[in-house]
């Protein structure tokens, strides 16, 4: 018993030390100029669900050429100076294809690092106001589940689909092509959305996209998703990167 006991201590200590790795929320709250923020875990933190190319590759090579092609699409228009991106999105992501693309891009990609978590420190569902909402609207968490990946694994091309809260607060799942996000024009405050881009999974799931949809679901970090929800979607803000 005694070897026993410490064999499960040392793995309560091992899964401790991972649930460490990721750092606490916080947010650059840039404007005009944009930067790529830094992960908030180690590139092979996400393994075995995400390989770590996999990360590295999304997040040093696709979400910063999003952020030079923003970057370069804004310095040459004084209306978007002294905005950050939840601004650009918000005033002109309804009738300016490039901030549509560019800026939703880069607050796509910003809000994705967060909501990733190390396989083994994930809880299974949500808990308190936001797993309330999600049996408001579908009845149960399963279900929820079930019509979000249905929706994924819908999805024809690129694009991402979304949890997002109105204005009221209610939740809804939407589906965006491209790198367009529902926070444009107001539309919705997204919390929860999963990357339908071949970058983000097709290394290691080559065309078995429904896979990587099953398996996203187990690196949800639902602590965070609850506390953006609570703090910001609900009352009708943006969650701020």
């Amino acid at each position: 018993m005694c070897a026993k006991r410490i064999i499960w201590s040392l793995l309560i200590a091992y899964c401790s030390a991972s649930c460490s790795e990721k750092d606490d929320y916080s947010y650059k709250n840039e404007n005009t100029t944009f930067s790529l923020p830094k992960l908030p875990y180690s590139y092979n933190a996400l393994e075995p669900v995400l390989w770590t190319q996999v990360i590295y590759y999304h997040h040093k090579k696709e979400h910063k050429n999003i952020i030079n092609e923003l970057n370069d699409y804004i310095k040459n228009n004084q209306d978007f100076a002294g905005q950050t991106v939840t601004d650009l999105l918000i005033n002109y992501g309804l009738q300016d294809d490039g901030i549509a693309n560019y800026a939703g891009g880069h607050y796509n990609h910003c809000l994705l690092w967060w909501i990733y978590t190390l396989a083994d420190c994930t809880k299974e569902e949500p808990e308190g106001k936001l797993l309330t909402k999600i049996e408001e609207k579908w009845g149960n968490f399963t279900d929820f589940v079930g019509e979000f990946t249905k929706t994924a694994n819908s999805v024809f091309g690129s694009g991402w689909v979304w949890l997002c809260a109105d204005s009221e607060g209610n939740l809804e799942i939407k589906a965006k092509k491209n790198e367009y996000s529902p926070l444009a024009g107001g539309e919705c405050y997204p919390i929860l959305g999963i990357d339908l881009w071949e970058h983000a999974y097709y290394l290691k799931f080559l065309w078995e996209r429904k896979e990587y949809v099953s398996m996203w679901w187990t690196i949800v970090d639902w602590e965070l998703i609850e506390y953006w929800y609570e703090t910001y979607a609900a009352n009708g803000l943006p969650v701020p990167v």
